[in-house]
C-alpha cells in the first residue's frame, strides 16, 4: 500500500519543478501512473509511456491478457506513445487491448491538445484552462469534475446531465437547493448503478418532502422493495415508505413494503402491528378495486364476467342517500322522442349503446322472486318485470359491464322506450359517489353530441337511471369491422369535439374516452356517453385519491397516469388523440400485454407518425394527431373548439389507387 506521507511528498516536489525527484518518489511507492503523468506534465511523454511498460513487464503483443489493473496502465501508455508520436507503438498497443476508439486516435496522431494535455494543465493548476479542453475533447466527467471543483455547481449539472451521470447531476441540484430537480435526476438512476440504493433512499426522502409520490416515483422504487432492505440505513426509509401507502390507501402495496421490512428486521417499531392491520383490512377492500377492472373488460380484448349473488345472498343495508342539489333536467316537461326500432348488425350481434354486449354475454336466467319486485337482485329482471312501481317494463338486457348492466325497458307513463342503466352498488361508497356523479354531471350536458339522460331513481337497494336509446352501434364495433373512409372518420372527430367542448366549457373532464364510448347512430350522429369517471374541473374533492388510476390504459394520457385526480380538459385531448390515430390507422400508437410497459409507453415513448402506416393521411391531418398526442399538455392543441377548427379545414385526399378514370 502506498504511503500518504510519501506520495504527498512526491506530489510536492513535482509542484516546486522536480519532476525527476517526483517520479522517484512515486516509483517508489508502486504509483506507476502518477509517475507517467508526472512526465507527461512536462511534455516526456515517451519517458512516461517506456516507464509504464518496464513496469508492466511483458511485451505489446502480451498486454490483452493482463489484470485490469496492469490493463490499465497499458492503456495510459498508449495515450502517451500517441502523444509522444510514436504511433506505431501505441496502435500496436490499443490493437492488443482491443480498444478500436483509441487505435483509430493513434493512427490520426493525437495532437497535444489531447486528454494528457488536459490534465497537464490541470495539474499546473490551470483549471479554468482544463475545463474548456476537456470539454472540447467532449471528456464529459472529468470537465464536470473540473467545473465541479470550481464551485460552478450549475455548470458541473448540467455537464453531468449531458454525460447521463443522474447521480452526480443529483448532488450539484441537491448542493443549489434545487429538490425537484435533484429528485427528476435521482429518478433517471439506472437499476444497475452502483449507487441505486442511494439513490432510491434520497429519492424517497426527497418525494415525501414534495409529497410527490406518482407513477414515476413508484416504478423507479420497485426493484428496492422488492430486494427488500439491504442495510440498517435503509429501515426507515422502509417504514416511512409503507406508511405513506397505507395513507393513501395502497394498502397491497404498504403490506408488501411492512413483510419485507419485518423480514429483515423483525421487531422493528410497530411494524408487526401495522401489518396485522393491513391484511384484515385487505381481506374486504377489493370490491371497488375489481369494479373498476370489470368496467374495462375491453382492454385487450379480454372479456369478463360478473358473478352475481343470488338476492337472498345479500346482506342487510341501509338506504342509500337521497340525491341533493340536482340541477333541472334540460327540458324535462318535453316527452323523450321515440327512438327507432334497434337492427342487428350483419355480424348478428345486437346494436346496443354498450360494448359490452359484444364482449359480455348475458347472465344466466334466475328463477324470479316476484316480477320487478325491489327485492330482486338488478341481474335477475326478467323480460315482463317493472321498475320503478310498474312505470318501466323490462324489454331485453342489453349489456352488463363491471359496474351496471343496461336494459331496455318501456318507459309506460311517456309511451317511450328508453334505456335504464342499474347500478351494482350496494353499500359501496365509492360506487354511490360515482352514480352520483355521472347524474349529476349528465344533467347539465344538453347537446346532440351527448347522451341525454331523462330519470333517476331507485329500485330496491340500487340506483338507476334512464337515458335516451340508441339505434346503432359504437365507435369500437365499427373499428373492429374495419376503420372508415377518412371523410367519414372526419366527421366522427368532429362531433366528438362538438360534444366535448360543451362538456369541457362548463368544467366537465370525462377521463375514459375510449372507441367504446363513443356511440354512432343509423343516421350518422355520433354521442358522447358514460360520464361515470368524469369530474367538475372546479370540484374541490374527487372521488379518486392522489395518485389512483382510473380509466382505460391504452387510452390514458401521461398525466392521468401520474395523478388521475389532478389532470385537466387536455388529458381528454390527448384521449381524442389516441382515438383519432385508430381511426385513420386502424391500430392504436402504443400497444402492449404488459399494462406498466404500456404506461410507459404513454409517458416516454414517441408514436409513429400516422402517414407511416396510412400514407393516404392528409399531412396537416398528422400533424394535429401528433400534437395531441404532445406528452407535455401545453404542447398540445388546447381546446376542443380549436381541433374542430382546424379539423374542418381538412380536405380529404382522393384515394388515387382505389379511383379509375373513364376517358
Amino acid at each position: 500500500m502506498p504511503e500518504p506521507d510519501a506520495l504527498a511528498a512526491a506530489r510536492a516536489l513535482l509542484a516546486a519543478g522536480d519532476v525527476d525527484g517526483a517520479v522517484r518518489g512515486f516509483l517508489r511507492q508502486r504509483a506507476f501512473d502518477e509517475a507517467a503523468k508526472a512526465y507527461a506534465s512536462k511534455g516526456r511523454y515517451l519517458d512516461g509511456a517506456n516507464m509504464l511498460m518496464d513496469a508492466i513487464g511483458v511485451g505489446v503483443s502480451l498486454v490483452g491478457g493482463l489484470d485490469p489493473q496492469r490493463k490499465a496502465l497499458a492503456g495510459l501508455a498508449a495515450e502517451l506513445f500517441a502523444l509522444g508520436k510514436d504511433v506505431d507503438t501505441s496502435t500496436k498497443l490499443f490493437n492488443a487491448l482491443g480498444d478500436p476508439r483509441g487505435r483509430a486516435q493513434a493512427d490520426a496522431g493525437i495532437k497535444d491538445t489531447g486528454r494528457m494535455a488536459a490534465f497537464r494543465l490541470e495539474r499546473e493548476g490551470r483549471a479554468e484552462e482544463a475545463l474548456v479542453a476537456y470539454q472540447k475533447l467532449r471528456q464529459l466527467p472529468d470537465a464536470a469534475r473540473v467545473a465541479e471543483g470550481l464551485g460552478r455547481v450549475e455548470e458541473a449539472g448540467r455537464i453531468y446531465e449531458e454525460a447521463a451521470m443522474p447521480f452526480d447531476a443529483a448532488r450539484c441540484w441537491l448542493a443549489l437547493g434545487d429538490p425537484a430537480r435533484t429528485l427528476d435526476a435521482l429518478l433517471r438512476v439506472p437499476r444497475e448503478h452502483a449507487d441505486y440504493r442511494k439513490a432510491c433512499v434520497q429519492a424517497l426522502r426527497i418525494a415525501l418532502d414534495l409529497n410527490v409520490l406518482d407513477f414515476r416515483v413508484d416504478q423507479f422504487l420497485s426493484r428496492f422493495v422488492k430486494d427488500g432492505p439491504q442495510a440498517d440505513g435503509e429501515l426507515e426509509s422502509f417504514y416511512m415508505l409503507g406508511k405513506v401507502y397505507a395513507q393513501r390507501d395502497f394498502a397491497e402495496s404498504a403490506a408488501e413494503v411492512y413483510e419485507k421490512l419485518a423480514a429483515f428486521r423483525p421487531g422493528y417499531r410497530d411494524v408487526e402491528q401495522k401489518l396485522a392491520a393491513l391484511r384484515s383490512d385487505l381481506r374486504g377492500s377489493t370490491r371497488a378495486y375489481e369494479a373498476i377492472v370489470r368496467e374495462d373488460a375491453g382492454f385487450q380484448g379480454r372479456a369478463l364476467t360478473r358473478e352475481v349473488k343470488p338476492a337472498n345472498a345479500l346482506p342487510d343495508l341501509p338506504d342509500l342517500p337521497e340525491l341533493e342539489g340536482l340541477p333541472p333536467l334540460p327540458g324535462a316537461a318535453a316527452p323523450a322522442p321515440a327512438p327507432a326500432q334497434a337492427t342487428r348488425r350483419a355480424g348478428g350481434g345486437e346494436a346496443t349503446m354498450q360494448v359490452e354486449a359484444r364482449a359480455v354475454p348475458a347472465p344466466a336466467a334466475v328463477a324470479p322472486t316476484a316480477a320487478g319486485s325491489p327485492d330482486s337482485a338488478f341481474a335477475d329482471l326478467p323480460i315482463g318485470s317493472t321498475v320503478s312501481n310498474g312505470r318501466y317494463v323490462v324489454e331485453k338486457l342489453i349489456g352488463q359491464g363491471g359496474m351496471a348492466a343496461v336494459y331496455r325497458v318501456k318507459d309506460e307513463e311517456l309511451g317511450e322506450t328508453v334505456a335504464l342503466k342499474m347500478f351494482f352498488m350496494q353499500s359501496d361508497a365509492t360506487l354511490l359517489h360515482r352514480f352520483k356523479q355521472e347524474v349529476t354531471l349528465s344533467r347539465q350536458l344538453n347537446h346532440p353530441n351527448i347522451v341525454r339522460l331523462y330519470d333517476i331513481g331507485s329500485h330496491g337497494e340500487y340506483k338507476f337511471l334512464t337515458m335516451e336509446l340508441l339505434d346503432g352501434q359504437d365507435l369500437r364495433s365499427i373499428l373492429d369491422e374495419g376503420k372508415p373512409e377518412i371523410a367519414v372518420a372526419l366527421k366522427y372527430l368532429s362531433q366528438a369535439c362538438a360534444g366535448l367542448a360543451v362538456a369541457h366549457e362548463r368544467g366537465v373532464i370525462h377521463r375514459d374516452l375510449k372507441p367504446e364510448n363513443l356511440f354512432v347512430t343509423r343516421d350518422g350522429t355520433l354521442k358522447v356517453m358514460d360520464f361515470g369517471i368524469a369530474k367538475k374541473q372546479t370540484t374541490a374533492s374527487s372521488v379518486t385519491q392522489a395518485g389512483m388510476i382510473m380509466g382505460t390504459p391504452l387510452y390514458m394520457s401521461p398525466e392521468q397516469i401520474q395523478d388521475f385526480g389532478s389532470v385537466s380538459h387536455l388529458s381528454d385531448l390527448y384521449s381524442l388523440g389516441i382515438i383519432a390515430y385508430e381511426l385513420f390507422t386502424g391500430a392504436v400508437p402504443f400497444q402492449s400485454e404488459d399494462m406498466l410497459n404500456l404506461f410507459f409507453m404513454h409517458y416516454q415513448q414517441e408514436p409513429a407518425p400516422p402517414r407511416d402506416k396510412a400514407p393516404e393521411i392528409p399531412d396537416e391531418l398528422e400533424d394535429i394527431i401528433l400534437r395531441l398526442l404532445a406528452k407535455d399538455p401545453t404542447k398540445r392543441i388546447q381546446s376542443c373548439r380549436e381541433l374542430g377548427s382546424l379539423l374542418a379545414e381538412i380536405r380529404p385526399r382522393p384515394a388515387r389507387a382505389r379511383t379509375i378514370t373513364q376517358r
